[in-house]
């Protein structure tokens, strides 16, 4: 019996393998035609990214394909239509050939890939063994998938250096720097490129207080180094925001009246941000460049079943009073009452667990206890309850025009 258990391990290492290096050879002859591949992974703001390099390389004069995955997969096409990649279960990383067949079917000469990995193993195999990108953009570290990529910032640094493609460039913001980027680059004797914190001298127009929401001064540095890279920095200047397009799940401000007195709402879709950290971040930004209310906010935490790392992460965050500017927290999605009871006594914000399972019914409790309107916050996670919650926000905004 362990003799033929022995024999159906090794049967199974040496047919992955098969299939692996196929993929590998199939994938490089997709490979030749294109005149850039281009990488992006990191922690946060990926997709937004991929977006920034499309919309600039196409101003640039380029035919660019591409693929993202943060609130929903897509793939680009050349002319810039968006297809949602219908999945079968789990993500899968052959998600890759579709992107470089739509490449090759529409002789694209870029193609940007956001890199969706969270097993080091895995990565290796998207970037190094499939894409094999000339560039890797590497947004920031980050503490969140932390049960796949590890729970400090040294331990994902080392789980994105997977990454790193053998001979390849790799771009990232100096303040997002760890040695063991360096250490992985010499073994594959790739270089690493630390950009600076100076603004870039394209965008001079564009302060960096007031970019697009959801937008960051860190990723038009590190597009403006891609383009230093490709030498056609010259040619780019903001004026390529007019053909960018936010991802669907990006920042977005909702405004509503609901009830029989018609109260006034105004709702937030922050959700992508996932971990609290980032959320932070993005908050504070946001209350600069929009009309942010002196009262206190509202918000809707969206917890997911497969994410309970990132679980964890907020019950702490509220906790040590993360976000003091919230009276209310709802929390909907998986282990909500759960979560709810952890923060009983936490005397700052009231923490309220909401079971319903469909967005009407979710808005309708929490808008009816709060009749005189006011400032809601979309927390935690885009997906299952988070995008319904969204598209209620969006069609009652709609119907209110």
């Amino acid at each position: 019996m362990l003799a033929l258990e022995s024999f159906s391990v090794v049967l199974g290492l040496l047919t992955t393998g098969l299939a692996l290096g196929w993929e590998s050879f199939y994938c490089r002859r997709l490979l030749k035609p294109l005149r850039w591949r281009i990488a992006v992974t990191g922690s946060r703001g990926k997709s937004t990214l991929v977006r920034l390099l499309v919309a600039a390389l196409r101003e640039a004069g380029y035919a660019v394909a591409a693929k993202t995955t943060g609130s929903e997969p897509l793939l680009h096409h050349v002319d810039g239509q968006e297809e949602r990649i219908r999945r079968r279960g789990t993500p899968s990383l052959l998600e890759v050939k579709q992107a470089l067949r739509l490449a090759g079917k529409e002789k694209a000469e870029v193609l940007v890939v956001e890199l969706m990995s969270l097993h080091p193993e895995n990565l290796f195999v998207e970037s190094v063994r499939l894409l094999q990108p000339y560039l890797l953009l590497v947004t920031n570290v980050r503490e969140d998938h932390l049960e796949q990529m590890g729970e400090s910032p040294d331990q994902i640094a080392r789980s994105l250096a997977a990454a790193i493609p053998p001979g390849g460039k790799v771009l990232l913001p100096e303040e997002e720097f760890y040695p063991v980027f360096e250490e992985v680059a010499q073994r594959r004797r790739a270089e690493i490129i630390k950009v600076e914190r100076r603004w870039p001298a394209q965008f001079k127009r564009l302060p960096p207080d007031n970019l697009p929401p959801g937008v960051f001064p860190a990723q038009l540095r590190l597009l403006s180094a891609l383009l230093e890279e490709m030498d056609i920095a010259e040619k780019i200047d903001q004026d390529f925001f007019r053909s960018y397009r936010p991802d669907p799940g990006a920042p977005r401000m909702f405004r509503f009246r609901y009830g029989p007195a018609r109260a006034s709402w105004t709702a937030l879709n922050i959700f992508a941000a996932n971990d609290p950290f980032s959320t932070r971040e993005l908050l504070d930004r946001l209350k600069q460049e929009l009309d942010f209310p002196r009262a206190s906010l509202l918000g809707l935490l969206n917890l997911r079943a497969d994410r309970g790392d990132r679980t964890w992460q907020w019950l702490k965050a509220i906790r040590e009073g993360m976000f003091p500017e919230f009276k209310k927290i709802y929390v909907i999605g998986e282990g909500a009452r759960a979560f709810s009871s952890k923060l009983k006594r936490h005397l700052a914000i009231r923490v309220i667990a909401v079971t319903q399972k469909k967005a009407p019914l979710i808005m309708e409790k929490v808008l009816e206890a709060n009749p005189r309107g006011g400032y809601l916050v979309g927390l935690g996670n885009i997906g299952g309850l988070g995008k319904e919650v969204v598209n209620w926000w969006s069609e009652q905004a709609r119907q209110g025009e």
